[in-house]
């Protein structure tokens, strides 16, 4: 509940007090009406016989006026609440996600998002499933709150009857409030034993209905497979949940039974008492209300169940950030302006993945120079990609240490050092936004950016891409919105080199190329790549690849291999020392030479869809 509160206070100070004043009024409004209410019933018989100027009659009209005001202004506070947890409602719900989401965010690295459990939590607090529960935990808890007011008054009307009436009442009530606690509970953490199961089974279920798979879902005839697997994980995932409720079964028929016997004992006793005149009929009409109020509290799968899960829910947010917060690596508040004027250096650089066993690397030492270019070959597998995400703080080094111009990265202001990088990394992102979206985010639409925008794209080698755009800039790369276009694996590729340039162009002095040309030709390949050395002149390139025709152009190489620098030198240096960079270069070129051989022998019209291919 503390969690929740302090969402929704975080959210808006002024609408959480209103929240929490109006349900105490709505709780007392309804038993003060009950009471008055009762005493009209009691006054009426006496105005009939007194007549209508009696002042028996008096009094009953004064209790019918104080009886309606006391309606209206339920009412009216009522709507009036209503508004205010509209209001603040959303702005929770949105308050609780944004925390959660700045905490996912917050870590300088990603490890934690490679983190199973974590993943399962994460699932777990902003599942769609539980989008319900988050959007009316506010009215879930006001109307806990009210139902526990109004019950302790009434309980206290009860006991004015018979002191003892509470010893009957309020056990049959807590039994029953007890197990929609329990049923609670047993939703919220079952279907937490459950996140990982839920987890593939929606996997599998945005794979049947969405379009990235749609293709080999239907060549390959996996649809009846697919809606197999999905209906068998779900049954897998959900079964805690279910046998969860089954162990419930029990404890909601004893609580049904003391709440049917609780009911009887205090209506009989009510009865006898009104048919031997002990209690008025104004007494009468006031204790039966408060009976069925009592009684009524707690009934399974009120809100008290979805209340129960909405406070674990902002709990576990709340949990959520602080273990993710203990996550975060030390960040350093050097600025990293001007940097690398020398060189960047790893040195003895080792590093396993979470969970994994094997290192990656182990005890790389690495220089890049800066102002040069430098190509990392290796197998796939030997850490290429990994080299990259430790200079991006991605992830932080095992052992070892990487230094900037002698400065260790780690005390670099994280930010500014990120502000020195343009990155395109192998699995780079397709954003379905704008293409100038796509370029520089956020950028105004003024003639200085675009002019940027179209030297960017022609280094990258799309300035006919443009040509082809409905809206041009403004066009959506995305065929899920209106007017929207989808570009092919090469084109995408093209976009996101330029992307990395227009942040060259805008300040970066280090390029990060990870496979910056795996989706093109080997003639636009090379193309591209000879666009890219001219354009990145001067600026400290560091670039990753597998064709070797591409990064034979770089002023240095260094082949990676069992975690370490096995080979180092120019294209020249390195093939006439004929190690494992000549071995596999001679091995790549033989296979392009056979290639090309092949295509030369086919008609003039089929060569450069088949170079292209």
């Amino acid at each position: 509940m503390g969690r929740m509160l302090s969402y929704c206070w975080r959210a808006s100070r002024i609408a959480t007090a209103a929240a929490l004043a109006f349900p105490v009024a709505l709780a007392t409004l309804p038993f003060l009406t009950t009471i008055f209410n009762g005493l009209l019933v009691g006054a009426i018989p006496q105005a009939v016989r007194g007549g209508g100027s009696s002042p028996e009659a008096q009094r009953a009209i004064g209790l019918l006026v104080v009886v309606a005001i006391l309606v209206l202004l339920g009412t009216a506070v009522g709507q009036a609440n209503e508004l205010i947890t509209a209001y603040l409602g959303p702005r929770f719900v949105l308050e609780a996600r944004r925390s959660v989401g700045e905490a996912i965010n917050r870590p300088t690295g990603i490890a934690h998002l490679e983190d199973p459990a974590l993943t399962d939590d994460i699932s777990f607090v902003l599942g769609r499933d539980r989008e319900w529960i988050w959007q009316n935990a506010l009215s879930f808890g006001q109307t806990v709150f009210m139902s526990w007011a109004q019950g302790a008054g009434y309980v206290v009307l009860l006991g004015s009857f018979r002191w003892w009436l509470p010893l009957v009442a309020v056990p049959a009530w807590l039994l029953d409030w007890r197990h929609g606690a329990a049923y609670a509970h047993g939703n919220l953490y079952g279907g937490q034993a459950a996140a990982t199961g839920v987890r593939r089974a929606r996997y599998l279920k945005q794979l049947a209905a969405g379009p990235a798979a749609s293709k080999e879902v239907r060549a390959f005839g996996l649809a009846d497979w697919m809606v197999g697997r999905f209906r068998s994980q779900w049954s897998v995932a959900m079964q805690p949940v279910w046998d969860s409720n089954r162990k419930g079964l029990p404890t909601m028929g004893a609580a049904g039974l003391a709440k049917a016997g609780a009911g009887l004992v205090i209506f009989w006793l009510l009865a006898n008492a009104a048919l031997d005149g002990d209690i008025s009929l104004a007494a009468l009409a006031i204790y039966a209300p408060a009976a069925l109020s009592v009684l009524g509290l707690g009934y399974f799968g009120d809100a008290n169940t979805y209340f129960s899960q909405a406070t674990n829910l902002a709990g576990r947010a709340a949990d959520l950030e602080t273990r993710i917060g203990s996550t975060d690596s030390s960040a350093g508040d050097r600025p990293a302006a001007e940097l690398p004027r020398s060189e960047v250096r790893f040195e003895g650089v080792s590093f396993s993945y979470p969970g994994a066993d094997h290192r990656v690397l182990d005890g790389l030492d690495l220089t890049i120079t800066a102002g040069t270019s430098l190509a990392v070959v290796g197998d796939n597998g030997a850490g290429k990609t990994t080299v990259i995400k430790l200079l991006c703080r991605l992830y932080e080094p095992t052992a070892g240490r990487i230094l900037v111009d002698g400065i260790p990265l780690a005390e670099l202001d994280l930010a500014s050092w990120r502000a020195r990088l343009g990155v395109i990394f192998q699995d780079f992102v397709r954003w379905e936004l704008p293409l100038q979206d796509n370029l520089i985010f956020g950028s105004p639409p003024d003639s200085e950016h675009r002019a940027l925008l179209e030297r960017v794209m022609a280094e990258a080698g799309a300035e006919d891409l443009l040509k082809d755009l409905p809206d041009r800039w403004s066009t959506i790369l995305s065929r899920g919105f209106e007017g929207g276009t989808d570009l092919s694996g090469g084109q995408w590729q093209k976009v996101a080199l330029a992307r990395a340039l227009a942040a060259v162009r805008r300040g970066a002095e280090v390029l990060v190329l990870d496979e910056p040309t795996a989706s093109l030709d080997v003639r636009a390949e090379t193309a591209v790549f000879e666009r890219l050395l001219d354009a990145a002149r001067g600026v400290t390139t560091l670039l990753v690849s597998h064709r070797f025709n591409t990064v034979r152009r770089a002023d240095r190489i260094v082949v990676i291999a069992e975690g370490r620098a096995a080979e180092e030198g120019s294209h020249e240096e390195l093939m006439a020392a004929g190690g494992r960079y000549a071995t596999m270069y001679r091995l790549q070129a033989d296979r392009f030479r056979d290639t090309a051989s092949d295509v030369d022998r086919l008609p003039e019209d089929q060569r450069e869809e088949s170079l292209d291919a």
